[in-house]
């Protein structure tokens, strides 16, 4: 007993006194595969009598192979008030190639596919907008960059030093002769996963400002991360903000996503992402408030009429005025679905302007897609369908 017990304290002697480098930490916090933590965020600015206070959960996911960010990210995040009521509210996520960031009823999205520029570094920025995300600094992975940074760059200076449990990192970054910031991080001395965190930007200067950062490490599975994922944890944000049609213009050869939506008639029309049609089946995303979409309407029902063979026709309106839509659409002939409410499937399928046509094959899968009100409609919805055979 009496060795065991002088075994354990030299052994944590030991311990407390064993070399952690720099690079020990970031590679320590680059082997979080799955990481998910609530954490809380403060900004204290000059002259202000009280901080400006995030909570967010923040998770990432390693991403071998991705040049473009150490990792993919899901940040969701909500500003408090000082008497704790929530002031705003957002997110941003990156995954393969795509940014997206909701902030003040402003939804932004970046595809690398569609145009690289954004993804690359300008000026002083050291890479683009997924690495300058407001808070992406605050994930394991971009904090074991920080690591590498310091441990590599004569502009840092910095000590590490391991206390009970934590490794505690504390120095400063000067730039052109000044200060830049000062810093002390804590991480666990088992994990190296981030406890906490404080930056002082500016120290001494007109415009100090300090940032601080707590943990708390989340349990459960991190949440998958695509598009129809972030979507479905996003659904009205995406429906009242997306401004581009980038996501339905990439959706030819894709299964169609799957949606709900109630018949104005009664009872609901529901599918599954992948399943099958039958039938080549031309779906049209409409809005009852628009002046020319009960003409849009009759040039669709014309065209699908002039087909060959069988193809359905799925007319969606994505507001729910049972009266107008009735009004506009009467009721559905055989072959047809008229549906009310769809902002599920605009979303989904990343409608941003009505009407928005949508081309599928018997299997489920889109052949091609049409934006807009034009002279031509008929001839267009003939020649797309016609292919989609």
């Amino acid at each position: 007993m009496k060795f065991s017990l002088l075994f354990a304290i030299v052994f944590s002697s030991l311990s407390a006194f064993a070399e952690v480098s720099l690079r020990d930490v970031a590679d320590g916090l680059g082997r979080a595969e799955c990481y998910m933590a609530d954490t809380r965020y403060e900004v204290y600015l000059p002259n202000a009598s009280e901080p400006v206070t995030y909570r967010l959960h923040i998770s990432g996911t390693t991403a071998p192979g991705d040049t473009l960010a150490p990792c993919n990210y899901l940040i969701e995040w909500e500003s408090q008030a000082p008497d704790g009521a929530t002031d705003s509210e957002g997110f941003s996520a990156y995954f393969d190639g795509n940014y997206f960031r909701y902030r003040n009823g402003k939804l932004a999205e970046y595809h690398h596919g569609d145009d690289p520029m954004p993804f690359a570094p300008r000026g002083l920025a050291r890479g683009g907008v997924q690495m300058n995300d407001q808070f992406a600094s605050l994930l394991p992975a971009f904090l074991a960059g920080r690591m590498r940074e310091m441990a590599s760059d004569t502009a840092f200076a910095a000590a590490i030093e391991t206390r009970g449990d934590e490794v505690v990192v504390k120095g400063r970054e000067s730039r052109g002769g000044y200060v830049a910031n000062e810093f002390t991080y804590r991480f666990g001395a088992v994990d190296f996963m981030p406890r906490s965190w404080e930056m002082v930007t500016n120290p001494g200067q007109l415009g100090e400002q300090t940032i601080t950062a707590e943990y708390r490490r989340a349990d459960g599975d991190c949440p998958r991360l695509d598009e129809a994922s972030l979507i479905g944890r996003h659904p009205a944000e995406f429906a009242k903000y997306r401004r581009d049609s980038f996501s339905l213009e990439s959706l030819r050869g894709e299964p169609l996503p799957g949606f709900s939506a109630p018949m104005p008639g009664g009872g609901r029309y529901s599918r599954q992402r992948g399943e099958g049609f039958g039938v080549p089946t031309i779906i049209a995303v409409v809005d009852s408030k628009v002046d020319a979409t009960a003409r849009v309407v009759a040039d669709l029902r014309e065209a699908v009429g002039a087909l060959p063979g069988a193809t359905d026709l799925v007319i969606a309106f994505t507001d729910n005025d049972r009266d107008a839509i009735e009004e506009i659409a009467g009721s559905a002939a055989p072959g047809e679905t008229l549906l009310m409410s769809a902002r599920e499937l605009a979303a989904n399928c990343g409608v941003a302007d009505t009407p928005s046509v949508i081309f599928c094959r018997a299997d489920g899968t889109v052949a091609d897609i049409h934006v807009g009100r034009n002279n031509d409609l008929r001839d267009i919805v003939i020649q797309k369908a016609a292919m989609a055979r």
